[in-house]
């Protein structure tokens, strides 16, 4: 079986966006005092996951919030894919404009690259799943907030991880 599609694994995303959403919902109604150096496992090669970001916008916890480990497995894990997904998305959409890409990492354009891979309708489709699947799943979040997480910090993160992952030797 050759590599996926760019269409399959943009399906794995939608599900994998759907695991991130319920791991920050149960983190909404979690205890989040900082968190310890645990989120080691991630490829130190490419940007970090906006991790501190995401928690930080999240609505404050009930008073006596049970522990975060359950969730906090759960979004590690979510953010594992996240980032092998936008790796394995940048190679799909590199082969899509094999020369533009060439010629933009024998320059070290950061700024083309981004521009070749940024694809605005698939992100608007993302949100609208985003907020679509925050009405089913997400109690603790409102869809404008789930849509602004992604919006702001997980799309950003994934198109960012996409440049790196292509700019790498």
């Amino acid at each position: 079986m050759g590599p996926e599609t760019l269409q399959e694994l943009r399906g794995r995303l939608r599900a994998v966006d759907e695991d991130l959403l319920r791991a920050l919902d149960a983190l909404a109604r979690t205890d989040r005092r900082p968190t310890p150096e645990e989120w080691t496992l991630f490829d130190s090669r490419l940007p970090p996951p906006p991790i501190q970001a995401l928690l930080a916008a999240l609505p404050k916890p009930p008073e006596n919030a049970p522990s975060k480990a359950p969730a906090q497995t759960i979004l590690h894990h979510a953010l594992r894919q996240r980032q092998q997904l936008a790796v394995a998305i940048a190679e799909q959409k590199a082969a899509a404009h094999p020369h533009d890409v060439r010629a933009a990492l024998e320059k070290a354009d950061r700024d083309t690259l981004l521009s070749l891979l940024t694809d605005l309708p698939a992100e608007l489709q993302v949100l609208e799943h985003i907020r679509k699947a925050a009405e089913r799943t997400a109690s603790s979040l409102s869809p404008a907030l789930a849509a602004f997480l992604w919006r702001e910090h997980l799309i950003p993160w994934a198109k960012q991880t996409e440049v790196e992952h292509l700019l790498q030797p």
